[in-house]
Protein backbone atom coordinates (compact mmCIF):
# COMPACT_ATOMS: atom_id res chain seq x y z
CA UNK A 1 0.00 0.00 0.00
CA UNK A 2 1.41 3.58 -1.10
CA UNK A 3 0.60 6.33 0.90
CA UNK A 4 0.72 9.50 -0.70
CA UNK A 5 0.50 13.12 0.99
CA UNK A 6 1.42 16.42 0.11
CA UNK A 7 2.22 17.51 3.71
CA UNK A 8 5.08 16.42 6.07
CA UNK A 9 3.49 16.46 9.26
CA UNK A 10 0.67 13.91 8.00
CA UNK A 11 3.28 11.72 6.26
CA UNK A 12 5.45 11.25 9.10
CA UNK A 13 2.22 10.23 11.43
CA UNK A 14 1.03 7.72 8.93
CA UNK A 15 4.40 6.44 8.84
CA UNK A 16 3.73 6.77 13.13
CA UNK A 17 0.45 4.60 12.66
CA UNK A 18 1.38 2.27 10.12
CA UNK A 19 4.90 1.54 11.11
CA UNK A 20 3.34 -2.11 11.82
CA UNK A 21 2.76 -3.26 8.72
CA UNK A 22 5.31 -4.01 6.22
CA UNK A 23 4.04 -3.46 2.90
CA UNK A 24 2.93 0.22 3.50
CA UNK A 25 5.19 2.82 2.02
CA UNK A 26 4.81 6.70 2.16
CA UNK A 27 5.75 8.75 -0.70
CA UNK A 28 5.48 12.35 -1.08
CA UNK A 29 2.83 13.39 -3.82
CA UNK A 30 -0.32 15.20 -4.89
CA UNK A 31 -3.62 14.16 -6.44
CA UNK A 32 -2.39 15.41 -9.43
CA UNK A 33 1.41 13.95 -9.15
CA UNK A 34 1.81 10.71 -7.02
CA UNK A 35 4.92 9.54 -8.46
CA UNK A 36 3.41 5.95 -8.84
CA UNK A 37 4.52 4.29 -11.85
CA UNK A 38 1.44 4.15 -14.45
CA UNK A 39 -0.82 1.39 -14.20
CA UNK A 40 0.95 0.14 -10.78
CA UNK A 41 -2.30 0.69 -8.60
CA UNK A 42 -5.28 -1.83 -8.06
CA UNK A 43 -7.66 0.72 -6.10
CA UNK A 44 -7.09 4.61 -5.30
CA UNK A 45 -8.77 5.01 -2.12
CA UNK A 46 -8.96 8.88 -0.45
CA UNK A 47 -10.32 9.69 2.63
CA UNK A 48 -11.80 13.08 4.01
CA UNK A 49 -9.79 14.59 1.33
CA UNK A 50 -11.21 14.50 -2.26
CA UNK A 51 -12.79 18.35 -1.46
CA UNK A 52 -9.49 19.91 -1.38
CA UNK A 53 -8.89 18.31 -4.85
CA UNK A 54 -8.34 19.25 -8.55
CA UNK A 55 -11.14 16.98 -9.74
CA UNK A 56 -9.81 16.82 -13.62
CA UNK A 57 -6.16 16.72 -12.24
CA UNK A 58 -7.08 14.03 -9.74
CA UNK A 59 -8.93 12.12 -12.95
CA UNK A 60 -6.06 11.95 -14.92
CA UNK A 61 -3.73 10.74 -12.35
CA UNK A 62 -5.63 7.71 -11.33
CA UNK A 63 -6.42 7.17 -14.83
CA UNK A 64 -2.29 6.70 -15.29
CA UNK A 65 -1.77 5.13 -11.94
CA UNK A 66 -4.65 2.35 -12.24
CA UNK A 67 -4.31 -1.14 -13.82
CA UNK A 68 -6.71 -1.83 -16.12
CA UNK A 69 -10.50 -2.39 -14.10
CA UNK A 70 -8.76 -0.66 -11.41
CA UNK A 71 -11.23 1.15 -8.91
CA UNK A 72 -11.15 4.16 -7.01
CA UNK A 73 -13.27 4.79 -3.27
CA UNK A 74 -13.79 8.21 -2.18
CA UNK A 75 -14.68 7.78 1.57
CA UNK A 76 -15.81 10.35 4.20
CA UNK A 77 -16.83 10.09 7.96
CA UNK A 78 -20.08 12.14 7.79
CA UNK A 79 -21.57 13.19 11.41
CA UNK A 80 -24.72 12.58 12.22
CA UNK A 81 -27.12 15.42 12.20
CA UNK A 82 -29.62 14.09 14.12
CA UNK A 83 -27.20 13.74 16.82
CA UNK A 84 -28.18 16.52 19.30
CA UNK A 85 -24.08 16.62 19.76
CA UNK A 86 -23.18 17.25 15.69
CA UNK A 87 -25.97 20.25 15.77
CA UNK A 88 -24.57 21.39 18.92
CA UNK A 89 -20.35 21.18 17.69
CA UNK A 90 -21.94 22.56 14.51
CA UNK A 91 -23.03 26.04 16.43
CA UNK A 92 -19.93 26.33 18.06
CA UNK A 93 -17.99 26.08 14.76
CA UNK A 94 -20.01 28.28 12.99
CA UNK A 95 -20.08 30.77 15.55
CA UNK A 96 -16.23 30.95 16.30
CA UNK A 97 -15.03 29.84 12.66
CA UNK A 98 -14.66 32.31 10.09
CA UNK A 99 -13.42 29.66 7.42
CA UNK A 100 -16.16 26.87 8.75
CA UNK A 101 -18.89 26.09 5.31
CA UNK A 102 -19.97 22.82 6.59
CA UNK A 103 -18.69 19.24 7.44
CA UNK A 104 -16.81 17.10 4.89
CA UNK A 105 -15.41 19.78 3.19
CA UNK A 106 -18.71 21.15 2.27
CA UNK A 107 -19.48 17.70 0.15
CA UNK A 108 -23.28 16.75 -0.02
CA UNK A 109 -24.57 13.40 -0.95
CA UNK A 110 -24.12 13.14 -4.80
CA UNK A 111 -22.19 15.94 -4.92
CA UNK A 112 -21.55 17.90 -8.76
CA UNK A 113 -18.07 17.11 -8.28
CA UNK A 114 -18.58 13.61 -7.18
CA UNK A 115 -20.83 13.04 -10.43
CA UNK A 116 -18.48 15.06 -12.60
CA UNK A 117 -15.46 12.64 -11.44
CA UNK A 118 -17.47 9.29 -12.29
CA UNK A 119 -19.09 10.77 -15.14
CA UNK A 120 -22.32 9.54 -13.09
CA UNK A 121 -21.69 6.09 -13.08
CA UNK A 122 -20.49 4.61 -9.31
CA UNK A 123 -21.70 2.88 -6.12
CA UNK A 124 -22.64 4.43 -3.16
CA UNK A 125 -22.68 2.87 0.35
CA UNK A 126 -23.03 3.70 3.52
CA UNK A 127 -23.49 2.73 6.91
CA UNK A 128 -22.78 3.55 10.71
CA UNK A 129 -19.60 4.23 12.26
CA UNK A 130 -19.98 6.08 15.64
CA UNK A 131 -16.66 7.98 16.62
CA UNK A 132 -15.86 7.79 20.02
CA UNK A 133 -12.91 10.30 21.17
CA UNK A 134 -11.20 11.16 24.87
CA UNK A 135 -11.58 15.04 26.21
CA UNK A 136 -7.86 14.91 24.47
CA UNK A 137 -8.76 13.32 21.07
CA UNK A 138 -12.15 15.83 20.91
CA UNK A 139 -10.16 18.71 21.22
CA UNK A 140 -7.61 17.91 19.35
CA UNK A 141 -9.55 16.75 16.30
CA UNK A 142 -11.84 19.78 16.15
CA UNK A 143 -8.16 21.72 16.41
CA UNK A 144 -7.30 19.80 13.42
CA UNK A 145 -10.28 21.32 10.94
CA UNK A 146 -9.04 23.76 8.17
CA UNK A 147 -11.96 25.90 9.11
CA UNK A 148 -10.51 25.73 13.10
CA UNK A 149 -9.26 28.54 15.18
CA UNK A 150 -5.48 28.58 15.73
CA UNK A 151 -3.55 29.43 18.96
CA UNK A 152 -3.11 33.50 19.14
CA UNK A 153 -6.23 34.26 16.80
CA UNK A 154 -8.60 36.22 18.65
CA UNK A 155 -11.41 34.27 21.03
CA UNK A 156 -8.92 30.70 21.12
CA UNK A 157 -9.27 30.62 24.53
CA UNK A 158 -13.58 31.01 24.21
CA UNK A 159 -13.59 28.66 21.44
CA UNK A 160 -11.50 25.80 23.42
CA UNK A 161 -13.32 26.54 26.75
CA UNK A 162 -17.40 26.04 24.62
CA UNK A 163 -15.39 22.46 23.01
CA UNK A 164 -14.28 21.23 26.62
CA UNK A 165 -17.68 22.00 27.68
CA UNK A 166 -19.40 20.47 24.67
CA UNK A 167 -17.36 17.44 25.82
CA UNK A 168 -18.21 17.61 29.24
CA UNK A 169 -21.85 17.72 28.94
CA UNK A 170 -21.96 14.42 26.05
CA UNK A 171 -19.23 12.06 28.01
CA UNK A 172 -20.08 9.28 29.64
CA UNK A 173 -17.03 7.94 31.83
CA UNK A 174 -14.56 10.23 30.12
CA UNK A 175 -15.56 9.06 26.42
CA UNK A 176 -17.49 11.12 23.64
CA UNK A 177 -19.59 9.16 21.15
CA UNK A 178 -20.26 11.15 18.35
CA UNK A 179 -22.92 9.95 15.83
CA UNK A 180 -21.23 9.57 12.59
CA UNK A 181 -21.92 6.84 9.45
CA UNK A 182 -19.11 6.66 6.63
CA UNK A 183 -20.31 7.22 3.19
CA UNK A 184 -18.10 5.51 0.28
CA UNK A 185 -18.56 6.25 -3.79
CA UNK A 186 -16.87 3.70 -5.63
CA UNK A 187 -15.97 3.25 -9.55
CA UNK A 188 -14.37 2.45 -12.52
CA UNK A 189 -13.03 5.70 -14.49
Amino acid sequence: MYGVEPNDDMKEKAVEELSGFLRFYPVKGTEAGTTLEDHSADFVTTAQAFHWFDVPAFAKECRRILKPGGKVFLIWNVRDMNDQLNQEAYEIYRNYCPDFKGYSGGIQKDDERIRAFFDDRYQYIEFANPLYYSEETFISRSLSGSYSLKEGDARYQEYLKALRDLFAKYQKDGILTMGNHTAAYFGIL
